[in-house]
């Protein structure tokens, strides 16, 4: 799918889960068109990772608050060929499962439970993560895979994001939804108050520290900004340059 791009991955501590970064990919959807050459090449990656292409679902992620799906996590199920789940989030309970989204700049965040065996694949941008009354899709898929509260046995993996530098928010809706992580979190998850310059890392860690669990439950890898990268794809470098955007970053999540 990447060509002779880098592939990024990252293994769970018992490697029975894996989260897959490949940046520069075609883009699957076109105005929530389904593209068939896209899907072909999910099945690719799906055979090379040893799993069946009926055991692949595929995600359209929502892009704003008032979009389809934002901030709903689903029971995974298995996509067919033209088909896709609208939503921001899968729950995974059987083994032998991908799961795909298409991200670019916004968090893609896997969750491990070494108890259950289970596991949680979600899509992180500023709207989904945005707190409102003190939950965003990191508490909501939190409580989904804990919900006694007993964190010790989670393993977080996240990849491909933008970083604070990169992402100031100035006016408009932007600053609103800063706004509310300033509110929420305070100064600290900014890379400059100022202008808004949100840090999604700082917020994931600070979410997830909050609720009790360790630094070292969490595993971030990739790119370290997806606007800096040569080889990925960045959302808000195609706003600044004003150019139209026909690629995407691909994240798989396979639970074995």
């Amino acid at each position: 799918m990447s060509g002779d791009k880098s592939i990024y991955t990252q293994d769970t501590s018992n490697n029975a889960a894996t989260m897959f970064f490949i940046p520069n990919t075609n883009q699957l959807w076109s105005q929530d068109v389904f593209k068939p050459t896209a899907y072909f090449e999910a099945t690719k990656l799906a055979s090379e990772a040893g799993i069946q292409p009926t055991r692949m679902c595929l995600l359209q992620a929502a892009s704003n608050v008032d979009s389809t799906g934002h901030r709903v996590i689903t029971p995974w199920r298995a996509t067919e060929s033209s088909e896709w789940i609208q939503a921001d989030g899968v729950h995974i309970t059987e083994v032998g499962a991908m799961t795909m989204f298409q991200t670019a700049d916004c968090a893609a965040v896997g969750v491990y439970d070494k108890r259950t065996k289970t596991s949680l694949f979600y899509h992180c941008g500023r709207p989904a993560g945005m707190p409102i009354d003190g939950r965003s899709i990191m508490t909501d898929a939190l409580d989904r895979m804990a919900p006694d509260g007993d964190f010790d046995q989670l393993e977080i993996v996240v990849c491909g994001m933008i970083c604070g530098a990169h992402f100031p928010h100035e006016s408009g809706l932007g600053r609103i939804q800063a706004d509310a992580y300033l509110n929420e979190y305070g100064p600290d998850v900014f890379s400059d108050v100022q202008t808004r310059s949100l840090d999604m890392k700082k917020v994931l860690i600070k979410v997830h520290t909050k609720r009790g669990l360790s630094p070292n439950q969490i595993t971030f890898f990739g790119p370290t900004c997806t606007y800096d990268d040569p080889d990925s794809i960045s959302h808000r470098q195609s706003l600044v340059a004003n150019t139209p955007r026909d690629r995407a970053n691909s994240v798989v999540w396979i639970h074995r």
